[in-house]
């Protein structure tokens, strides 16, 4: 019975080495853009961007300036549409060719000769009457004013917030791997943390909460999932201990696992 039961712990941290190891490793952020740009779909470059961010974020020593640029790597390759693929380098240009010898000068030309002297030159005409001064010109009409701005379109909170419910008692097996991603990164790539959560029976929610994120925005979240204001205190006090310091709304995309005692 023992030999059987240290087999199923040794399956089970190998398990959860393989979904460790499975984000991907960039050498630096220009080769993750690089990646991201020349994905074929747009779902593959936020796939590639997805695994960068985790690697690359701050919380995990990355810098906060390259992260910025992974992000607006991201923002350029998905507004060029699901169908871009990036421009094959141009061929070399063939050498121009050797000037042609420039040819000999040709002879000057024999001096002409003389023209024999003409007539007279014709009276000068008398001179033009004055024309008629132009009218003074009229002012032309002030131009209309531009058209105001079209505000910028209010993103809803459901767009904000990326979140994925998992029961109690769920095995890290039957979770997807961009959530199993998440988990890593909320407890610093040991996702037992998060399975000992689990055995505790306890309800769990794993967010990504995106840039501009609000207060009201997760109490709407609390209201869509049928959660009570009650769970707004423990929300607060959880995001504070893995963020100390953290204000409304979010500065910058958070991974943030959220269980219910």
């Amino acid at each position: 019975m023992k030999h059987r039961v240290r087999k199923t712990q040794v399956k089970k941290r190998k398990l959860v080495r393989r979904r460790t190891m499975r984000g991907g490793k960039f050498s630096n952020v220009p080769d993750a853009c690089r990646q991201i740009a020349s994905a074929a779909t747009d779902s593959e470059a936020k796939k590639i961007y997805r695994k960068a961010a985790i690697q690359f974020h701050p919380d995990r020593g990355g810098d906060q300036e390259e992260f910025k640029q992974l992000q607006k790597c991201l923002e350029t390759r998905v507004g060029t549409g699901p169908e871009w693929v990036p421009e094959p380098p141009s061929p070399r240009a063939a050498p121009a060719p050797a000037p042609a010898p420039a040819p000999a000068p040709a002879p000057a030309p024999p001096p002409r000769p003389r023209a024999a002297p003409g007539p007279p030159p014709a009276p000068a005409p008398p001179p033009r009457p004055r024309a008629a001064p132009a009218p003074e010109p009229q002012p032309r009409p002030a131009p209309p004013p531009a058209p105001a701005p079209a505000p910028e379109p209010q993103m809803n909170w459901k767009d904000k917030i990326l979140y994925s419910e998992i029961p109690k008692e769920t095995q890290l097996s039957e979770i997807d791997d961009d959530v199993i991603e998440v988990i890593n990164v909320t407890y610093n790539a040991h996702p037992e943390k998060f399975q000992q959560l689990l055995l505790n029976e306890f309800n769990t929610w794993v967010f990504v909460l995106r840039k501009g994120t609000t207060e009201e925005d997760m109490q709407n979240f609390l209201q869509e999932v049928g959660l009570g204001q009650e769970h707004w205190q423990e929300l607060g006090d959880q995001m504070s201990n893995l963020y100390p310091g953290h204000t409304w709304p979010i500065q910058e995309d958070l991974p943030f696992v959220f269980y219910i005692p």
